[in-house]
């Protein structure tokens, strides 16, 4: 339904929902699809379990914070050179320069 109410759905062929987002599962998913990791852009609002884990492995973030966050998802965020935070969807197009 995000994916939907972004308009980006026609940029994707695949969407997947995971029910575990850790380093592990992100590696799973890109090994599945034959993705090297500096290929990969993960869109999200938790930046421990959407975006740290991607960084890690290589991949690429925008974090879209919100205004609420779950207590097990606060985590110390850090700036990083694959990782670009904006305040909201409308913002995910042109970031891209799309």
């Amino acid at each position: 339904n995000k994916v939907k109410r972004s308009g980006l759905a026609k940029y994707f062929d695949r969407v997947v929902i995971v029910s575990k987002k850790g380093i592990a599962e992100y590696q799973q998913l890109l090994d599945e699809e034959n993705i090297s990791a500096e290929n990969f852009l993960m869109i999200g609002n938790s930046f421990k379990s959407d975006i740290q884990p991607v960084l890690k492995i290589g991949g690429y973030g925008i974090h879209i914070p919100f205004h609420t966050t779950w207590r097990h998802e606060v985590v110390s965020e850090y700036a990083h050179s694959n990782c670009i935070k904006i305040t909201g969807f409308d913002q995910i197009l042109p970031t891209l320069g799309l």
